[in-house]
């Protein structure tokens, strides 16, 4: 029968032991199990979560007849500051148009692109999201520029929030 040695305590062992019978040390590791865990960590970060993050989208489809709001982006700020479930009851789920002055221009960690709309309560108190179909139009923006933005409002974390927007 073939030996090995523990790397632990040294001493020889069958190798066909999972555990060393001298001191309980693991001999050998299941690399299959590893491997699978691996690819199923990998599937759900690159494949699971994009197609679902797009379902939940999809689910979330905006219409843009006319809205029936229009707000500054220092009021709407405003509101949400003072009293944010009384804000959510107003806006939260509706399509709004937002005008406002434009603070910055980025794209968030899922490749979706942004305008922070500048307030005077502080930078990027209004941040609106795109689909990609819009990055030409929003790259095209420059910093400081008045723009109007009309996109379904998802109420407030850390910055009052427009999905699903448009110009």
């Amino acid at each position: 029968m073939a030996q090995v040695n523990c790397k632990k305590c040294g001493r020889q062992v069958n190798a066909q032991v999972k555990y060393c019978p001298f001191c309980g040390n693991l001999l050998k590791k299941n690399i299959l199990a590893r491997v699978f865990f691996f690819i199923i960590a990998v599937s759900i970060i690159f494949i699971i979560y994009p197609k679902l993050t797009k379902k939940i989208d999809e689910e979330m489809l905006v219409e843009y007849t006319d809205p029936s709001i229009s707000i500054t982006a220092s009021r709407l700020y405003e509101i949400y500051e003072k009293n944010e479930l009384a804000a959510d009851e107003n806006y939260k789920g509706k399509v709004i148009s937002v005008n406002g002055y434009i603070d910055s221009i980025g794209k968030d960690m899922i490749g979706k692109f942004y305008i922070c709309l500048k307030t005077k309560e502080g930078p990027c108190s209004i941040k609106c999201f795109f689909d990609k179909a819009h990055k030409k139009k929003v790259s095209s923006q420059q910093k400081g520029t008045h723009v109007t933005i009309t996109g379904r409002c998802d109420g407030k974390r850390g910055s009052v929030l427009l999905r699903k927007c448009k110009y």
